[in-house]
């Protein structure tokens, strides 16, 4: 049996996922599959090295050590052949505070901000909150596969001058790996008009066999000083609740130092003894448990394509992350109807709409959970293709 089959009680944990279904779904009696975070325990080198933290029952301020800083940097070389220095590593409470942070220090306040569409959430709220314009470029379906359409990209950049694109790479929620010439096309575009780029990399090593996380930074060429890519294990090892990320900056010293600044701000800079000796265990002893996994997510992903390929549902093609996007117009359903039909038989799905006008005929399903909960959740949407 693999170590994912087993299911682990998380009610009464002050798990969002779990403990407010009520609040968010009306009822208790739904399967949770909608905030992305997995229900699978971290990997054992983690849960004993924050044990033995624990233990020494001191928990002052914290920083990261040569040695965490080295596990960041040869975590990307060796699973990414991604060069990194550590004086151009900034830690971070998380991922969203960093964007915020950057967006204070590469923008004005009334800039257009662009970004794909649909996307994950905060990355509009945040610009909003911050006086900002997202401005947004549609991604277009190819059969069921997401893909960049550069030519209206590129007018969107022209008519609204953006100093700020938001990047998504593995994307949230499309499941799209983007590929090597699909980022140095973005990367020309966004030369041709100075648009700097903020890469949220958080999902990158969830990538299913057959295909490959490039980090942009990795093509950018002449034009590196102007992305800032943003990551964590957080994701990767179900960590979200001992917060810890980092951002990887150009390497012109002014770059950092105001960065630092901006994160001190939003208060984002305090990182935590917990999150600090996750990552390190984690970056140093987790590679087989990250392998472990993303087989798994692979194969729950294909259970839930080939169970739903005969209705009236269509799963998009996934490449990476644990989170599905479920197209459902075929049902001529609004979201609130279709969301109530999941409710009603007990399924507790984040519907598309949150991610923007074009996700109104999705919902986004987090397969992170056992394959038995994936194959009940299957023959429940067979169900409901039946009956609709």
């Amino acid at each position: 049996m693999s170590r994912f089959d087993q299911e682990i009680i998380r009610e009464n944990t002050n798990s969002i996922k779990w403990d407010k279904r009520e609040a968010v779904f009306g009822t208790k009696d739904v399967q949770p599959l909608w905030v992305a975070d997995m229900d699978f325990q971290s990997p054992p080198e983690v849960l004993d090295a924050l044990i033995e933290r624990a233990r020494h029952g001191v928990f002052g301020y914290a920083f990261p050590s040569e040695r965490i800083l080295d596990s960041i940097v040869r975590w990307n070389k060796q699973r990414h052949d991604f060069e990194i220095n550590k004086e151009d590593i900034v830690l971070s409470t998380n991922v969203l505070s960093s964007i915020k942070a950057l967006l204070l220090m590469l923008s004005k306040p009334n800039d257009a901000i662009i970004m794909f569409q649909p996307i994950y959430t905060p990355f509009f709220k945040i610009s909003e909150a911050l006086g900002r314009v997202p401005i947004f470029s549609d991604l277009v379906a190819n059969n069921n596969r997401y893909e960049m359409d550069f030519t209206d990209f590129e007018e969107k950049i022209k008519q609204h001058q953006p100093s700020v694109f938001i990047l998504c790479n593995p994307h949230n929620p499309g499941g799209r790996v983007w590929t090597a010439d699909e980022l140095e096309t973005l990367i020309a575009i966004c030369q041709k008009y100075n648009v700097s780029i903020i890469s949220d990399d958080i999902h990158k090593d969830l990538v299913f066999e057959g295909y490959t996380y490039t980090p942009i930074a990795k093509v950018a060429g002449t034009y590196a000083d102007h992305i800032y890519t943003l990551s964590a294990p957080t994701k990767i090892f179900n960590l979200a609740g001992i917060q810890i990320s980092y951002a990887l900056l150009p390497t012109a010293t002014t770059a950092k130092e105001q960065f630092t600044q901006k994160l001190d701000e939003v208060g984002g800079s305090h990182v935590n003894v917990f999150g600090l000796t996750a990552m390190q265990a984690a970056y140093e002893n987790g590679a087989y448990w990250v392998d472990e996994l993303n087989a798994y997510l692979k194969e729950n992903y294909e259970i839930v394509r080939d169970g739903l390929a005969n209705t009236k549902f269509t799963t998009y093609v996934n490449e990476g992350t644990y989170l599905l996007w479920i197209n459902f117009e075929k049902f001529h359903k609004t979201t609130e109807e279709m969301r109530d039909i999941l409710i009603s038989h007990k399924l507790g799905m984040q519907m598309g709409l949150q991610f923007g006008e074009p996700g109104n005929v999705f919902f986004r399903f987090n397969i992170g959970t056992t394959k038995a909960t994936i194959q009940k959740v299957v023959s429940i949407l067979q169900n409901i293709d039946q009956e609709y």
